[in-house]
C-alpha cells in the first residue's frame, strides 16, 4: 500500500518545555492523505474574524466537495444548516491548489464551513462559517473521497500559503499541523524521590527496570491492531507510576500526541476517569517510596484515518512523561495497524 501524506497549516505556536498541536486565533490547518485507494482530507483550527465584516446571517446548504481551480472547499455533513456567517470579500481572487474541477462526496464529519476563491471579479470570494462564530473557536472535521487519486482529483499538494483579506488570518496548504512546546504547570518539589514509569499490555506483567530517561522513552509498548484501518480501532495499554526513591515525593502524568480531531482518549485510575487530566498535563499523585498508581489507558481512532505512514508502517506514537521529585521519566505506547484498507464486506 502507498500512502502520502499532505496537509495545509496557518500559522505556529511556540511555547516551552511540553510537546502537543495548539493552534491560535489566526490557526487553520488542512490536510489530506491518499491512502487505499482513497482521498481524506481533514481540517482543524480557527480563524480571526476581528478584522472581517460580516456580510449577513442566513441559511447554508452545500454537498462536501473539493475544488482545486479555482479554490473552493466546502464541508457540510447534515447537507444544510438552518443559518450561518457569511463573509463576503474574504478570500483572495484567482487562486487554486491544483486543476481539478468540483468533485462531491457523501461521506464527511465534523463541523462544516466553506472557503471559497472567486474568479476574477465575480464577487463569490468568501467565507461561510457557523452562526456567531467567535474569534478563536475551533472547527475541525474531514472528508473521504472513495476510489480518488490526487491526480483524479486535480489536486497539485505543493505546499503555499496566502492570508485572508484581512491579513489576521493565514492558512498554509498541505501541511499538518505543528506540534510546538507549552511550558508544564509548575509542580512543588519537596525530596530525594525519584520518578519511574512503566507501560505494558497488561498490569500484572509491570517490573520496575531501574531505567529512567528525562528526554526519551526508558519503556515502550507496541500495539498491533489488525482490524480493517478504515475501522474504529482501540488501542489499550497499562501505566504504572512508581516512586522508586527513598521520601515521598508529588508527581504528574502528561499524555502527548493524543489530541488530534481523529482520537479520543479514555483513561481511568482507582474508578475515575481522567482522560482530560492526563491531556493537560494535571493528573498528580502523592506517593511514598515504594508506592505505585496504575492508569488504564485507551486510544480510539476513528473510522476515516488510522496512523501515519512512517518507514513503511502506519502507526500513532504516544508519549507519555512522568514528572516530579527527582526528575522525570518517558515511555511511549506505539499503536501500529497492519490491517487490510477499505471498509469491510458489507460496510458502506
Amino acid at each position: 500500500m502507498t500512502t502520502r501524506l499532505f496537509s495545509l497549516t496557518i500559522g505556529i505556536l511556540v511555547a516551552s518545555f511540553t510537546l502537543t498541536v495548539s493552534t491560535r486565533a489566526d490557526d487553520f490547518y488542512i490536510w489530506a492523505e491518499e491512502t487505499g485507494g482513497d482521498v481524506v482530507f481533514q481540517f482543524q483550527g480557527s480563524f480571526d474574524v476581528s478584522g472581517l465584516t460580516l456580510s449577513f446571517q442566513s441559511s447554508y446548504a452545500a454537498p462536501n466537495f473539493v475544488q482545486p481551480n479555482p479554490n473552493e472547499f466546502s464541508v457540510a455533513p447534515a447537507g444544510s444548516y438552518p443559518a450561518a456567517d457569511y463573509y463576503n470579500d474574504a478570500v483572495p481572487e484567482m487562486l487554486s491548489y491544483g486543476s481539478g474541477s468540483r468533485t462531491t462526496t457523501p461521506i464527511a464529519t465534523g463541523d462544516f464551513l466553506l472557503i471559497a476563491t472567486a474568479t476574477l471579479g465575480s464577487g463569490f470570494n468568501r467565507l461561510v462559517l457557523p452562526p456567531d462564530y467567535a474569534t478563536g473557536q475551533v472547527l475541525s472535521g474531514s472528508m473521504t473521497f472513495s476510489g480518488e487519486t490526487f491526480a483524479s482529483l486535480g489536486v497539485d499538494p505543493t505546499p503555499f500559503t496566502y492570508q485572508l483579506t484581512d491579513g489576521n488570518t493565514t492558512i498554509h496548504m498541505f501541511e499538518m499541523p505543528p506540534i510546538v512546546e507549552e511550558e508544564d504547570d509548575e509542580l512543588e518539589l519537596t525530596g530525594p524521590a525519584r520518578a519511574d514509569l512503566l507501560i505494558g499490555k497488561t498490569a500484572s506483567k509491570l517490573r520496575g527496570n531501574n531505567i529512567y530517561n528525562r528526554r526519551r522513552a526508558s519503556n515502550r509498548q507496541t500495539i498491533v491492531n489488525r482490524n480493517r484501518i478504515f475501522k474504529t480501532n482501540t488501542s489499550k495499554a497499562h501505566l504504572e507510576m512508581q516512586n522508586d526513591g527513598g521520601a515521598a515525593g508529588n508527581f504528574k502524568l502528561r499524555s502527548i500526541g493524543d489530541r488530534l480531531p481523529r482520537m479520543k482518549v479514555i483513561a481511568r485510575s482507582q474508578g475515575r476517569n481522567v482522560s482530560g487530566a492526563i491531556q493537560r498535563g494535571r493528573f498528580k499523585a502523592t506517593m511514598a517510596p515504594g508506592e505505585s498508581v496504575r492508569v488504564v489507558y485507551r486510544l480510539r481512532t476513528n473510522r476515516y484515518f488510522a496512523g501515519v505512514l512512517r518507514n513503511g508502517d502506519r502507526d500513532d506514537t504516544i508519549r507519555f512523561r512522568l514528572t516530579g521529585d527527582g526528575g522525570r521519566d518517558n515511555a511511549e505506547m506505539i499503536n501500529r495497524y497492519t490491517g487490510p484498507t477499505g471498509p469491510a464486506p458489507g460496510e458502506e
